[in-house]
C-alpha cells in the first residue's frame, strides 16, 4: 500500500498536509492508512497479513507513526478495529520526529520497519536516534536503517530538482542512483516476508 496525505471529501480544503500549515489532522492521517489497509484487505486474493504501508516524507511519518506500539494497539483493538497490523512499514525521506513535537519513529516500533534518509536531508535527519534504531532492531529483526550518502530530501522528484524549498531552508535534487537503490531495497524488505 502506498501512503500520501490527502484531503479526500469532508476534509479541510486545500493539499497542503506538510508542515505547520497542514489542515488534516495527524490522527486523521494515520486513520485514513488504516482504512486504505482495511478496504485492501476486502479485495478478493489479498492477504490481509501481508499488507505494507509505503510513505514518502509526510506519508513515512504517517507510516511511523501507525507503526508505534500505542498507536498499533489501538488500531487493531476490538472496540476501534481499524484495520489489520501492517507487516511492514517502508519510509522514504520521512523526519523520525518533527519540530521536537510530534514523534514518528522511534523505539516503541511494534512492527518490522525499513527507513530509508538522505545524509544531506539536514532537516528530516532531526530526531533520528541511533540508539532508537538498535532497539527497533532488537525486537524487529528484519528492519532496517539506511542513510544515502549524496541524497537530500525528495531524491527521486524529477520535476522538483533544483528548486528551493523555503519552508524547509533546502534545494530538492534528483539522484537517479539512490532512487534505484531505494526501489531495490523496498522490494528486497518485502520479499523477506515471502
Amino acid at each position: 500500500m502506498l501512503f500520501r496525505s490527502y484531503n479526500a471529501p469532508g476534509r479541510p480544503s486545500g493539499t497542503q498536509n506538510c508542515g505547520a500549515g497542514g489542515k488534516t489532522p495527524h490522527g486523521r492521517q494515520i486513520k485514513d492508512a488504516y482504512d486504505a489497509m482495511s478496504a485492501l484487505s476486502k479485495i478478493p486474493g489479498v492477504k490481509s497479513d501481508k499488507i505494507f504501508m509505503l510513505g514518502f516524507s509526510r506519508g513515512a511519518q504517517i507510516a511511523g507513526s501507525a507503526a508505534r506500539s500505542s498507536m498499533l494497539n489501538l488500531a487493531t483493538s476490538a472496540s476501534v478495529n481499524w484495520g489489520p497490523k501492517p507487516l511492514g512499514i517502508i519510509g522514504l525521506y520521512g523526519a523520525c520526529a518533527y519540530s521536537g513535537i510530534k514523534v514518528h519513529v522511534d523505539a516503541s516500533i511494534a512492527t518490522n520497519i525499513l527507513w530509508m534518509m538522505g545524509k544531506n536531508d539536514v532537516y528530516y535527519m532531526k530526531g533520528c536516534e541511533e540508539d532508537a534504531f538498535e532497539l527497533i532492531k532488537m525486537k524487529n529483526k528484519k528492519s532496517k536503517f539506511i542513510r544515502f550518502e549524496n541524497a537530500g530530501h525528495c531524491w527521486d522528484c524529477v520535476g522538483l530538482s533544483g528548486q528551493y524549498i523555503a519552508r524547509e531552508s533546502q534545494t530538492y535534487n534528483y539522484n537517479g542512483k539512490v532512487t534505484r537503490q531505494s526501489e531495490i531495497e523496498a522490494l528486497q524488505f518485502m520479499k523477506q516476508f515471502e
